[in-house]
């Protein structure tokens, strides 16, 4: 049929076009619409296939990874099998090594073996599975068969002029306390021997510029509150003791200007009056509190 038109008009009883437009240049065959269908049908699969490989790739590092793990070396350090409160003598048992790996800082400071560790005192409260470290534990003084009582922590500033560069917790120090008088210099040995905790500088004031605290074991009140005390009334010297433990020491060093600067030395063991020309006022548990010095012929007492 002819169609028939007329001026803008179209005849609608024409034959209409196929919905399907030719197929482009150099693609014969299917319809557009039919090549779509069948590539929106194949991605699923694509997308499979992808997912299949990102999973793969997973598990290829995730067994990696588990198997750098077991190569890396494992060491035994000391962990509390429960929990342990500070001042805790440590007993058999309270401590087992576990296998862990530490980072060389942790580890320099980590305990690995068990000896010499019973009798020890928790410097701080120990959760149970805690690393132990050489900052945990205070070893038990030595007093043979005499039994002691908790740990005394005695905190002293002293002068860094006076005392050692550096000092390691495990040392043993000695305290001398000098008090000058008008007519008099006496030193006296605040402790003997005294296991150090914690040493350090001190930099939370400026008038502490020049000062170390100085952090001591003590195994009895008595003895912290006498080194307190002495700590107040006089100048303090730390000695480092930790290879002479046991060295004898006088109870006192007396300077006396008006004997013409003689010196009085009266051992621990000595009763009152054995060094001559010095005697002792003792108090009830025979330490040496005050002494006179006789200031020679002509002199008073």
């Amino acid at each position: 049929m002819t169609p028939r038109t007329g001026g803008n008009m179209t005849d609608i009883t024409a034959p209409t076009a196929s919905i399907n437009p030719p197929a482009p240049t150099g693609v014969p065959g299917r319809p557009w619409r039919e090549r779509w269908s069948g590539a929106a049908g194949r991605l699923p699969t694509a997308r499979a296939a992808l997912g299949a490989l990102l999973v793969v790739g997973a598990a290829v590092i995730t067994l990696s990874v588990a198997g750098n793990r077991a190569s890396v070396p494992t060491s035994p350090y000391l962990v509390t099998t429960h929990a342990v409160r500070a001042g805790e003598r440590i007993a058999p048992g309270d401590l087992a090594p576990a296998p862990l790996v530490l980072t060389p800082e942790l580890a320099a400071a980590a305990l690995a073996s068990a000896a010499g560790t019973e009798g020890a005192v928790a410097l701080r409260d120990l959760p149970a599975g805690s690393l132990v470290t050489v900052h945990d534990l205070v070893a038990a003084p030595d007093t043979g068969d005499t039994e002691v009582g908790a740990v005394q922590e005695l905190t002293l500033p002293v002068p860094l002029d006076r005392a050692p560069a550096s000092l390691l917790p495990g040392e043993r120090v000695t305290i001398l306390s000098t008090v000058d008088e008008p007519e008099r210099t006496e030193t006296r040995v605040a402790v003997a021997d005294a296991l150090v905790v914690e040493y350090g500088p001190r930099r939370d004031d400026l008038a502490a510029i020049g000062t170390a605290v100085l952090t001591l074991a003590l195994d009895d009140a008595r003895t912290a509150a006498e080194v307190a005390h002495l700590s107040r009334i006089g100048e303090l010297t730390v000695i480092r003791s930790t290879r002479a433990v046991g060295a004898p020491w006088p109870s006192r060093v007396t300077l006396d200007e008006t004997a013409g600067g003689s010196v009085t030395s009266v051992g621990a063991e000595d009763p009152p009056g054995a060094s001559a020309g010095a005697s002792a006022a003792l108090d009830g548990a025979g330490a040496a509190l005050v002494t006179v010095t006789d200031p020679g012929p002509g002199g008073g007492s």
